[in-house]
């Protein structure tokens, strides 16, 4: 898994996501525990990205948007866009996580850095954060 090494300092949240034990000794059972439906928020990020590029929310995602799954967690929705044809980055503040989210979308890009002190990111369609 290759990532963006995360800030030197690291921010605050960046320091809690690397070192609470949710996110590094459980991150197994992460989805056992935050258990939140994939839908509807997949089908309403596929709607806001076919309306924004012109096309029928009910079409494959046949323009290849790119979206980054911002605080992407275990990678569940992640997944899901995939699925529907999209170019998917993950971005997590938690390696742990990342692994998991990664093994779930095989060949994604991925950056392990925290939301609070993101970079200014490549250009994305969209970069929705579920839950983050």
């Amino acid at each position: 898994m290759s990532s963006t090494p995360p800030d030197e300092d690291g921010s605050p949240s960046a320091q809690v996501s690397r070192t609470r034990p949710f996110y590094s000794s459980w991150a197994h059972v992460y989805d056992l525990l935050v258990d939140d439906p994939v839908q509807p928020w997949v089908q309403a990020v596929h709607a806001a990205v076919s309306a924004h590029n012109g096309a029928a929310a009910s079409t494959a995602a046949s323009t290849a948007a790119s979206i980054l799954d911002a605080g992407c967690g275990t990678g569940r929705h992640a997944a899901a866009l995939v699925d529907l044809g999209y170019q998917v980055s993950l971005l997590d503040a938690a390696p742990q996580l990342l692994a998991i989210a990664s093994g779930r979308c095989p060949g994604a890009p991925v950056r392990c850095e925290d939301l609070t002190t993101l970079r200014p990111p490549p250009l994305y369609d969209a970069w929705p954060a579920a839950a983050s």
